[in-house]
């Protein structure tokens, strides 16, 4: 039998067979923990990059959480009432923020004011008043461009399976017309009503 190829694992397999085989030993150097690695939340430069250890990987530091609310980062950013900047809000901040110029915790702070104070009900009723009023006026231009489009007085030529040329009308749409300016309206009457009822 010929060794070639096989090298040194075929005298492994031998000693294994023949019940001679000894494990190889091998010995571990164990290095001491390097003590200049930065710690979780540590700053240091690297490359001459400031960088910041989070959840144990390095990225590049842009400001703490206490920057956020200093004008360090941005001076010319909008802000909410606790002074935090726009851009450092989460999703529902910034959501909440487009709508009432707050973050969400400013809001809920807000909110809870007006109940203490027992104003919160009339708050309440003024963005609902808002909403009724902005819907109305949304219906209100929509309707307008259905019926400019419905009044107008549609002429196609069309082709028939013959190569005839044929002139097609819009049949008259007054009853539809009517019937979308009873149904605003109605809307702009109950706007009316929502306000007259609040009033009181």
């Amino acid at each position: 039998m010929s060794n070639k190829g096989f090298g040194p694992n075929l005298d492994k397999i031998q000693r294994i067979v023949q019940g001679r085989y000894e494990p190889e030993k091998t010995s571990y150097v164990m290095m001491p923990r390097k003590t200049d690695q930065p710690n979780e939340g540590e700053m240091f430069t690297k490359d001459g990059v400031e960088m910041i250890i989070e959840n144990g990987t390095e990225i590049p530091y842009i400001g703490s959480k206490k920057n956020k609310w200093s004008d360090e980062i941005n001076p010319n950013a909008r802000r909410c009432e606790c002074g935090l900047q726009y851009g450092y809000m989460n999703h529902t901040d910034q959501k909440m923020f487009r709508m009432t110029g707050r973050c969400l915790h400013c809001q809920t702070k807000y909110e809870d004011l007006l109940k203490a104070q027992g104003k919160y009900q009339e708050y309440e009723r003024n963005i609902m008043q808002a909403n009724a009023k902005a819907l109305y006026k949304d219906a209100q231009q929509m309707a307008q461009e259905y019926i400019r489009d419905l009044k107008r007085k549609q002429v196609e030529v069309v082709c028939n399976e013959y190569g005839e040329l044929e002139t097609w009308e819009q049949p008259d749409r007054s009853e539809e017309i009517d019937n979308v300016l009873g149904q605003l309206q109605d809307l702009e009457e109950e706007v009316k009503n929502m306000e007259s009822s609040d009033d009181k």
